[in-house]
């Protein structure tokens, strides 16, 4: 949004002109990247200090629900009612016997994410100039595809013992906990689409961008 902002104020010809559309575009990355990251973990980071200081006693702050009867099922995952190759929780050893390092590993990942996600929409601006409402759109589908194809997974795969459930809800990766058959390799696939993407679309923009001093 920001470049777009610039954009309405008619500031990206004469920053082009002292500083050039490369350095311009790498710095709206950083920036959008850096920001979103410090956006998530500065309250999260602040949330887990209080909780650490607070209840010192109590093992539930690192997002841990020990005392619950099926808890060693859950991080195992062996209460599920189909197949899959990856049902335990991931890091399923640092969670229980390292809640606190567990939840400053899951700060990071999710600090990360909203990294990458705030650089995806800002590379996607440079696409939508005009079509601000359209944005979010790409990440809404992505994440209602994901789920309805994860949900039509579960179903097939209890239905039928042979069925390997794989889920592909990213946003049950976000999850702390979450549910059962995250795959690293589909996490990994979504990041290297994401950056693919970003970069492409940000080297396009650079050189075809025909913004110049006469449009201002």
């Amino acid at each position: 949004m920001s470049y777009i902002g610039d954009l309405d104020i008619g500031i990206c010809p004469y920053i082009f002109v002292r500083s050039g559309r490369g350095k311009y575009y790498l710095a709206k990355i950083c920036a959008a990247f850096v920001g979103n990251v410090l956006i998530i973990a500065i309250p999260f980071l602040i949330n887990l200090l209080l909780c650490m200081i607070a209840l010192t006693a109590e093992p539930n702050y690192g997002f841990a629900p020990y005392g619950l009867r099926d808890f060693p099922r859950s991080v195992l995952g062996t209460w599920y009612a189909f197949q899959t190759e990856h049902p335990a929780l991931p890091l399923a050893e640092i969670f229980v016997n390292h809640p606190t390092l567990y939840s400053l590993l899951y700060i990071i990942f999710i600090s990360f994410n909203a990294g990458l996600f705030g650089v995806f929409l800002l590379c996607l601006s440079f696409l939508l100039r005009k079509n601000r409402a359209l944005l979010f759109l790409p990440v809404y589908l992505f994440m209602l595809i994901t789920s309805a194809i994860s949900d039509r997974g579960v179903m097939a795969a209890i239905s039928n013992p042979n069925i390997v459930f794989t889920n592909y809800d990213f946003m049950d990766y976000l999850a702390c906990r979450g549910y059962g058959g995250k795959s690293p390799e589909f996490l990994l696939m979504v990041y290297v689409a994401m950056i693919g993407l970003s970069a492409l679309i940000t080297l396009r923009t650079i050189q075809k961008d025909t913004i110049t001093l006469a449009e201002v």
